[in-house]
């Protein structure tokens, strides 16, 4: 077993929309903090600004709908409304550079 670290992302794992989809089926029961919260975040960012790898992914016969079944179980996430409250008032304690981006992502006033 090798020790390197891969300079590849989540788009060159073979499985990656399988890994993400059991994540996020994970969090459904466990995420209840800012700091649950912000991997799926970033998840969807990722969803959000790679779209030109997931269309060459999906081009595959092996990875229909891959794209679209991600980014099915991660909106129910983003629609909720508990995390910019969550992210407010975590800002409201002190800083936190996970509350300020979910705060920035929700387009919440942070001044």
């Amino acid at each position: 077993m090798s020790d390197e670290v891969s300079i590849y992302g989540i788009e060159e794992y073979p499985n990656a929309s399988s890994v993400l989809c059991r994540f996020i089926h994970h969090a459904r029961k466990h995420c209840q903090t800012i700091e649950d919260f912000y991997p799926i975040l970033k998840i969807n960012e990722f969803l959000n600004d790679e779209q030109e790898v997931w269309e060459e992914r999906l081009n595959d016969s092996g990875t229909q709908g891959d794209y679209k079944a991600v980014q099915e179980v991660v909106q129910p996430f983003i629609n909720d409304s508990r995390w910019p409250k969550l992210a407010i008032d975590s800002l409201q304690q002190g800083f936190s550079s996970q509350a300020l981006k979910i705060a920035l992502f929700y387009r919440l006033d942070v001044i």
